[in-house]
């Protein structure tokens, strides 16, 4: 591997060996052969949480969702993504297993139950509606992409591959809380929400001595009925994560 590579498996590496909530034994990657036709890759890829930041947007009866405060529509993810890829073939697939967890941004609104006080979320947005400031806080959302048929390969040079994103977005945890003043106010379950992603390429990087790099830009649009209003949350951005070789 030259000094170049060695140079961008570093970059990608450090901030991900500062701290995690995941070990690094579990970001690694294995390569069985499947009949001598090539080598399958399966890759736990470790998330680099300074650099997988996902933003909210979306809308309430209409209305557009503003945030709370201050970064309060932008939060990072920490966890991993799995997927197996074959470079021979020149596929690769998202499999389940992986989740990325959002962190908490900072205090909002409402509380969990989506009685009135402030307590730490992922995200808190407002929206008017029908003249009443409508309080959102989402909480332990938890998400993860896998999709259905491998997805093409393309080489762009230097051991980097790009991908379509076109993988499937799933809740596999997290909730809403609200408090509508006279509308009413209570809690959300968004499990088993799932959208279609809608986002540029995504890349895959062959550092050369098994280690691999993968960036996953998201784009994506879930509904949910709120309180008896339609609500949309478009969730933006992208995660970053990196898979070594035998978890070494």
């Amino acid at each position: 591997m030259g000094n170049g590579s060695a140079s961008r498996r570093l970059t990608w590496l450090v901030p991900i060996m500062a701290g995690l909530s995941v070990t690094v034994s579990q970001a690694q990657t294995t390569r069985p052969r499947a009949g001598g036709s090539g080598l399958l890759t399966s890759g736990t890829f470790i998330l680099d949480e300074s650099a997988s930041r996902l933003t909210i947007s979306g809308s309430l009866a209409g209305s557009p969702f503003q945030p709370q405060g201050p970064g309060a529509d932008t939060t990072s993810y920490s966890g991993t993504v799995t997927a197996d890829f074959d470079l021979d073939a020149g596929t690769i697939v998202f499999s389940p297993g992986g989740v990325a967890a959002a962190a908490n941004s900072g205090n909002w609104q409402p509380l969990r139950d989506g009685s009135p006080g402030s307590e730490p979320a992922n995200y808190g947005g407002q929206a008017s509606v029908f003249f009443q400031l409508v309080r959102l806080a989402f909480r332990d959302l938890a998400l993860s992409n896998v999709t259905d048929q491998p997805i093409p390969l393309t080489p762009a040079g230097d051991g980097v591959y790009t991908f379509e994103s076109i993988q499937r977005l799933a809740v596999a945890a997290g909730s809403d809380a609200y408090n509508a003043g006279a509308f009413g106010s209570g809690s959300a379950d968004l499990t088993g929400l799932t959208a279609q992603n809608s986002a540029s390429p995504g890349t895959l990087q062959d550092f050369g001595d098994g280690t691999f790099g993968l960036t996953v830009p998201i784009e994506a649009t879930y509904t949910q009925t709120v309180f008896g209003f339609t609500a949309t949350l478009h969730v933006s951005g992208s995660i970053t994560g990196i898979a070594l070789p035998g978890g070494l």
